[in-house]
């Protein structure tokens, strides 16, 4: 999948986690697992949302990912 749309929900027990480590793992281990082509921008430059991370004692990161619509593909550079 290229450019698609992913929403990246956090939760974890302790405020001190670093979310930049966290992301940068999760485009890591999807292409890894050939879910994206690449994480660099010229085959991963579509919408990246990364909700605030919630405290819970059930560490878990929950990833949406879906196609980039036309319209979106067609702001891709």
């Amino acid at each position: 999948m290229s450019h698609p749309s992913m929403e990246v929900y956090i939760y974890t027990r302790s405020r001190r986690q670093d979310r930049d480590n966290i992301v940068t793992t999760i485009l890591d281990v999807l292409v890894k697992a050939e879910v994206l082509t690449g994480d660099n921008i010229a085959r991963f430059n579509g919408t990246l949302t990364v909700h605030p991370a919630k405290i819970d004692p059930n560490e878990r990161v929950v990833i949406e990912i879906r196609e980039a619509t036309h319209e979106e593909q067609a702001h891709v550079v």
